[in-house]
């Protein structure tokens, strides 16, 4: 693996099916980080890659990380 790459299809694959498994979703990328074992990066550039897809949405702050959400229903 590349240092500061792209994320490999394992982490890629554990990323999205944390996200798909559950109900509703509020989570940072470094906060999804250790539940799912992936560099930070890796989770965001992952959370991103959903978000382009809409299968979660992003919400930005000026001062912290943003937040990658999908509630039931929406």
């Amino acid at each position: 693996m590349i240092w500061g790459g792209k994320p490999s299809a394992y982490e890629e694959r554990r990323i999205r099916t944390f996200v798909e498994h559950q109900y509703g979703l509020s989570e940072t990328a470094i906060s999804l980080s250790p539940k799912v074992g992936v560099k930070p990066r890796h989770c965001r550039q992952v959370l991103d890659s959903l978000v382009r897809e809409g299968l979660v949405r992003r919400r930005e702050f000026g001062d912290t990380e943003p937040i990658y959400y999908r509630y039931p229903g929406r």
